[in-house]
C-alpha cells in the first residue's frame, strides 16, 4: 500500500475536513462503499472509495486528535493511471480546500 500524509497544521475543525474530503470525492468522481471509524481510533473517520464499477483503490483516514489525514493506495487494485489520478485528485482538493 502506497501512503500520502497530509499536514494538518493549524488544524482546522474537524467537521470542515470531513466536508472537505466528501467533496472532495464526490468532485473526484469517487464512490464511498461506507464511511466509518478506524479500528482501534474511535476519534477516526475513513473513507474507503473506488471507482464506479472498480474495485476499492483508495482510503482516507482523519485522525484529529493526531493531525493527520491519510492517503492510501491499494497498488494491485487498480491500473497505475487509475491509482495516480485518484490519488492526485483528491490530495489535490484536499490541499486547496484545507
Amino acid at each position: 500500500m502506497v501512503q500520502q500524509d497530509i499536514s494538518l497544521s493549524p488544524i482546522p475543525s474537524p467537521d470542515g475536513v470531513i466536508a472537505a474530503v466528501n467533496g472532495c470525492l464526490a468532485e473526484a468522481e469517487l464512490a464511498v462503499s461506507l464511511r466509518g471509524t478506524w479500528p482501534g481510533f474511535p476519534d477516526s473517520t475513513h473513507w474507503p472509495a473506488r471507482r464506479a464499477g472498480q474495485r476499492q483503490v483508495l482510503e482516507i483516514t482523519f485522525r484529529p486528535a493526531a493531525s493527520r489525514l491519510g492517503l492510501s493506495v491499494h497498488p494491485s487494485r487498480a491500473t497505475p493511471a487509475l491509482r495516480a489520478r485518484s490519488e492526485a485528485a483528491v490530495a489535490g482538493r484536499l490541499r486547496m480546500h484545507l
